[in-house]
């Protein structure tokens, strides 16, 4: 089944703390280390592949671009608020380093995170920044060693290591990946987001009760945490709880009812409980939300085989097929189809 994963970057753990993007820059300026300092917040996608680069997936980041004076805020309300300040050389490049990640411009976060370890080798917070930025670029042999640094640097940094497991997961080296988000939860036992990336490990690896245990503990921290109720939910459908995982699925829809495919899911658990009209109804619903949904077009493939009509199975498996990536679910459909042959 299709496993939502997210694993998030500065910017996220902000937004979600409920600080308004204006004061963001601010708050680079003011505290270099925030990325250890404030508490957290918020990944999700795809079979457990490498998880798609967010993303939410998914790293570092801070606000828009700053000047010497800290003025170019995301709002001019907050930037007329902002003290006028000069930074050394260094912060004023890592500030601006965040703030690309922010704005999506990875390549740009790099290069400032470079400049910034030019100036000071060891900074460690920088690492962290840049080894989140080639994840989100999907440049997974330049984040590793970004990730190894920042640890030498700082053994205490539990964002490095939350990265670092994010690498490990994504390259499906589930041990080392458990291994670096244990440590993570060492130093960081309050974190929602540390227990969510876990759980999707023991997810991978099939251990659904211990990532049930991890989900649920991300929700005591973030009630309204929905990526954590829909891949709850996709644990409880692959232990044949299928009305928990309706449970979960309704919060998720509720809380955000636009949001990654829980219509598909849901969809799903109506299939495997046999309620073949409703499972339709979920499947429709997420089409119409994101037309390009494969794992929609699957379940609705799904549909057609146990309703007998083999043609339209085979014409929803093959759009399922032309849109998903995800290797599992590429060779489950490839499996259906082979089993549609000739009738």
């Amino acid at each position: 089944m299709q496993l939502l994963k997210r694993s998030y970057g500065i910017d996220t753990y902000f937004r979600e703390a409920g600080i308004v993007p204006g004061l963001l820059l601010l708050l680079a300026v003011l505290i270099p280390c925030f990325c250890c300092s404030l508490p957290f917040i918020l990944w999700g996608h795809g079979y457990f592949n490498p998880p798609t680069p967010q993303p939410q997936r998914t790293p570092p980041s801070t606000a828009t671009t700053i000047s010497r004076q800290a003025t170019a805020l995301a709002s001019p309300t907050a930037a007329a608020a902002v003290p006028t300040l000069t930074l050394p050389p260094a912060e004023l490049l890592y500030a601006q380093g965040n703030a690309a990640y922010q704005a999506g411009n990875y390549t740009q976060a790099i290069q400032k995170y470079t400049q910034v370890l030019q100036l000071n080798p060891n900074l460690e917070q920088a690492y962290v920044g840049r080894g989140l930025a080639y994840e989100q670029k999907g440049e997974w042999a330049a984040a590793l060693p970004d990730f190894d640094q920042a640890i030498q640097l700082q053994p205490n940094d539990w964002l490095a290591y939350n990265g670092r497991g994010y690498f490990y997961a994504a390259q499906g080296q589930t041990t080392r990946a458990l291994a670096d988000y244990n440590q993570a939860l060492e130093l960081k036992a309050d974190n929602p987001v540390v227990f969510f990336n876990r759980g999707n490990v023991y997810y991978a690896i099939g251990s659904y009760s211990q990532a049930v245990a991890d989900y649920t503990q991300a929700l005591r921290l973030k009630p309204d945490y929905w990526y954590a109720y829909l891949n709850r939910g996709l644990s409880y459908d692959q232990q044949g709880a299928y009305d928990q995982a309706l449970a979960d699925y309704t919060q998720a829809i509720k809380l955000d009812p636009k949001g990654e495919n829980a219509y598909a899911k849901r969809s799903l658990t109506y299939y495997h409980k046999g309620n073949y009209n409703q499972a339709l109804t979920d499947a429709n619903k997420a089409l119409q939300i994101d037309p390009i949904d494969g794992f929609a077009h699957y379940v609705r493939g799904l549909i057609a085989i146990q309703t007998g009509d083999p043609t339209k199975a085979r014409a929803e498996l093959q759009r399922a097929l032309d849109l998903t990536t995800s290797v599992t679910l590429r060779l489950e459909i490839k499996d259906r189809l082979a089993s549609l042959a000739g009738k």
